[in-house]
């Protein structure tokens, strides 16, 4: 046989029995702070797959977002139904969470379906933390927004009998609640040739986390004529909270004319109808003076 074939067989033997071995005993992961998983637990890794959702039947394992950790697909809605095959509960570690705060979500919930009770709720960018479950089966979902997308999340598996060993500065993962509708004067239904609409509490600190929608529509020339808009003041937190702009009484991608942060001073927008839909959206912290 040629040398530099046998040399090339060789290799691949070796790769392919290592490869094996690894697969059959697993591995351990490094835990922040310099813990060390000693137990020999199957992780699997499915690093840059665009596996959305699926079924799990395992006393430990992982999931991330399709194609993690580059950015995830826009409108995204993954579902993975997770039971533990040991009678026993089972929590959940996120090692990565990066996602576009107030629009893209992940929830869990104790249970087998999206209409059990819900765990939490988490958005945003996380540190690696922990969620302990009551139950030996969980419900992941994952949704995303028509725009902006980030690296996603990467979440660990596992029961008390293969859970990896934590640091000692690692906290429960932090709930976010759901963005709040109902505050007063928090969005609504206007028809007219003009008008205006604020924040709540404008020119005061507008509340966290809320989401506000207004529909607006010209009465004027039967109407046909087209809406144009002023912001008087405009202070919001920037790359957190936002005003979205979209024609027509819609909030899909499609149809979205602009969406604006930061701070902008006596500018206009132009839209091409007689209807209009604004929203405006806060995260959970730091507030501003808001919009006129």
């Amino acid at each position: 046989m040629d040398l530099n074939l046998f040399r090339s067989v060789l290799v691949f033997l070796l790769v392919l029995m290592t490869t094996q071995t690894l697969i059959r005993s697993g591995f351990s992961r490094s835990a922040p702070g310099g813990y060390v998983n000693e137990k020999r637990v199957h992780y699997r890794m499915r690093r840059g797959t665009e596996r959305c959702g699926g079924t799990e039947f395992s006393s430990n394992g992982s999931i991330e977002s399709p194609k993690y950790p580059s950015t995830y697909p826009d409108s995204s809605n993954c579902i993975w139904h997770i039971t533990n095959s040991r009678d026993a509960p089972l929590n959940v570690w996120f090692y990565g969470f990066d996602l576009e705060c107030n629009y893209d979500w992940v929830t869990i919930y104790d249970g087998n379906s999206t209409s059990d009770n819900v765990i939490g709720r988490y958005t945003c960018d996380l540190p690696s933390c922990y969620i302990p479950s009551p139950g030996r089966s969980i419900t992941v979902q994952f949704t995303s927004d028509s725009s902006v997308a980030l690296r996603g999340f990467e979440l660990f598996y596992a029961d008390a009998y293969s859970s990896p060993t934590m640091s000692p500065s690692w906290q429960v993962c932090n709930s976010t609640q759901l963005p709040n509708t109902t505050w007063p004067g928090c969005g609504g239904t206007l028809s007219g040739s003009y008008g205006s609409i604020e924040s709540p509490k404008f020119p005061y600190t507008y509340p966290d986390n809320i989401d506000c929608v207004w529909y607006i529509t010209n009465t004027h020339d039967s109407g046909r004529a087209p809406l144009n808009i002023w912001f008087d003041g405009f202070d919001l937190e920037c790359n957190n909270d936002y005003v979205t702009i979209y024609n027509g009484i819609s909030t899909s991608y499609d149809d979205m004319i602009g969406r604006y942060t930061c701070s902008r001073y006596n500018c206009y927008i132009t839209t091409s109808g007689s209807s209009v839909t604004i929203q405006f959206t806060t995260d959970p912290s730091v507030s501003s003076r808001g919009f006129r």
